[in-house]
């Protein structure tokens, strides 16, 4: 993790910006707003933990995002894949076709009625790289996990189902065992 020590204190001096909060959230600035702070940690972590080990498969974001929600012998739709990587449907479009070039997955058209009856599967070779990828992800994750305490987790986690709920009436997918 770009060498950093395993010891990231949080600093007691650092006030919570959320602790007092009106109704109408007059004391936020942009900064505190929590779909920034997302965005600038999300943004972070991707490039410092992420980025590396799909890089070192061979693999993009947007490919990575693809195939860790693709699972040996499902076939799925392209909604789904949009829905459950988070991608639109232009990028995951443009995505399976260059997974397919390299034999990491399987396009399949159920019809002549456009994108809709468009289906992918994960072939083989796709599957083992995901498995490679998964080992070294599941090691950073648990290495970025392990920097809060296990209230500070359980924490973060709730927050997250919270809002995901929230907005869209279901907790986050679990997508297989991946």
């Amino acid at each position: 993790m770009s060498g950093k020590s395993k010891k990231h204190a949080f600093d007691p001096g650092l006030e919570c910006p959320w602790v007092d909060l009106s109704k109408d959230g007059g004391s936020l600035n942009v900064y505190n707003f929590p779909t920034t702070l997302m965005s600038m940690v999300g943004a972070v972590l991707r490039r410092e933990i992420t980025v590396p080990y799909i890089e070192a498969e061979g693999l993009t974001v947007p490919e990575w995002k693809i195939l860790s929600v693709l699972e040996p012998g499902v076939i799925r739709s392209f909604a789904e894949i949009e829905v459950l990587s988070c991608t639109d449907k232009a990028l995951v479009s443009r995505t399976l076709r260059r997974l397919e070039a390299r034999n990491l997955v399987m396009i399949k058209d159920r019809g002549n009625v456009g994108r809709k009856k468009l289906t992918s599967m994960i072939t083989a070779e796709g599957t083992r790289v995901v498995e490679r990828v998964l080992a070294v992800a599941r090691k950073m994750q648990a290495e970025l996990l392990l920097m809060l305490d296990e209230d500070e987790r359980k924490a973060v986690y709730r927050a997250f189902q919270v809002w995901h709920k929230a907005y869209t009436g279901s907790y986050t997918p679990t997508a297989g065992e991946h």
